[in-house]
């Protein structure tokens, strides 16, 4: 988690899923990404993919605290890819 976020954020952490875009009336059916499941837009806290955390903060995260979270992200990706690697040396 993200140090940039104060502590009566983390502590709502818990109990605050995530609020997905949804288009209601998409111009592009079959081939939007946010429609079709491919891509996670949270239109509470602004993350996309690799910069959500697990549970919405419930306020709208800056730049910085999305880049924090998703290097973190490929960091662990990252870590276990070579994990994975290792297996079949």
């Amino acid at each position: 988690m993200s140090a940039a976020l104060t502590l009566s954020v983390q502590a709502e952490l818990e109990h605050r899923p995530h609020t997905y875009e949804k288009h209601e009336r998409c111009t592009n059916p079959g081939v939007c990404q946010i429609c079709d499941g491919g891509l996670a837009h949270c239109t509470v806290c602004g993350g996309f993919e690799g910069s959500l955390l697990d549970v919405c903060p419930g306020v709208q995260l800056t730049e910085a605290q999305h880049d924090w979270n998703y290097n973190k992200f490929l960091s662990e990706a990252k870590r276990e890819l070579e994990k994975y690697q290792r297996g079949y040396e």
